[in-house]
């Protein structure tokens, strides 16, 4: 999906300094991302959903042993991927 219609982001900004501010917890990010993963699954595309805690960590130890390169080719081939924090 593209995230930039006539060069807005559609991401929330903060009036003062522009940056994405986090929304609350419990208003269903997680459970909206993983309804966008099943109609994507649903579509015939591939769908990989993440925890970014998890995944640095799983980043950090592939670099550690090798296998760095070959988890960004699978993230890489991915259609879709939903990170959550």
């Amino acid at each position: 999906m593209d995230e930039r219609r006539n060069g807005q982001s559609s991401l929330p900004r903060h009036p003062d300094n522009g940056h994405y501010e986090p929304s609350p917890t419990g208003l269903g990010k997680s459970w909206l991302a993983c309804a966008l993963g099943h109609k994507a699954c649903r579509d015939d595309r591939s769908v990989l959903y993440k925890r970014v805690p998890r995944l640095f960590a799983n980043l950090a130890l592939a670099r550690g042993d090798g296998r760095y390169a070959r988890l960004q080719r699978t993230l890489a081939r991915v259609q879709l991927l939903i990170l959550d924090d």
